[in-house]
């Protein structure tokens, strides 16, 4: 069973994706802040990152640098999840090392097509 990391400072944002990935058949672990997504990476190993940008403390650009950092995330996906839609912030995922960019809201196609294009068909 394919596991996912879904982090997000706003609880109803986070439990909307969560809900999306276990009707798609995925389990999931969450995190609220950046910190807690660079612990829970180095205790659950999920197959692939959903990570929010704009969080207290250290934003989502600031783990997925930190979470890269680690060898056995060199390759794991991680998409970044985000309100904001300019062309800037989705280069600034890239450069933190992103493998994919969702505007918010996430949509079950959104999120699935991530799945499918980073790990097994749905």
């Amino acid at each position: 069973m394919i596991t996912a990391l879904v982090v997000d400072d706003v609880a109803i944002d986070r439990a909307h994706v969560t809900r999306i990935l276990r009707d798609l058949g995925v389990s999931v672990v969450q995190a609220s802040c950046s910190e807690e997504a660079v612990r829970t990476t180095q205790t659950s190993m999920p197959d692939i990152i959903f990570m929010d940008v704009v969080m207290p403390g250290a934003s989502g650009f600031d783990a997925v640098r930190k979470i890269r950092g680690l060898p056995d995330y060199k390759e794991r996906p991680i998409v970044m999840l985000s309100s904001k839609s300019r062309k800037t912030d989705v280069l600034c995922a890239e450069f933190s090392g992103a493998s994919a960019y969702i505007v918010k809201p996430a949509t079950r196609e959104a999120l699935a097509h991530a799945l499918d294009r980073f790990l097994l068909p749905l």
